[in-house]
């Protein structure tokens, strides 16, 4: 069910990320579901990453998925892991802060 009074600002986060297809897909299904919202690739520097990670909340951002390499490099940075993200090196930054929450791709 949509909700009019709430944009959803989601991303993926990685360098390099201009060629990544997931914009595309998200933005389909959030158009398909009637949610008001974008989600958009984010051209983060491997320098820049904690301060980016850091920043998605304060931004207000629902979400972030990673690419590679940033994946492994967030796993050092957020402040808790799931035993199964770990496990599998698969991470999804998600969640109230970026830097608490690491979940598996489901």
């Amino acid at each position: 069910m949509a909700q009019p009074d709430r944009f959803l600002l989601a991303g993926v986060m990685g360098w390099p990320v201009m060629h990544s297809r997931s914009p595309m897909l998200h933005n389909y299904w959030f158009k398909q579901h009637g949610l008001a919202g974008t989600y958009v690739p984010l051209a983060i520097r491997p320098e820049g990453l904690a301060a980016a990670l850091s920043a998605l909340h304060p931004l207000g951002f629902a979400g972030c998925n990673l690419t590679i390499p940033h994946k492994q490099e967030a796993m050092k940075i957020v402040n808790e892991v799931d035993k199964l993200a770990k496990k599998h090196r698969r991470d999804q930054l998600r969640g109230r802060s970026a830097r608490r929450f690491a979940r598996r791709n489901q």
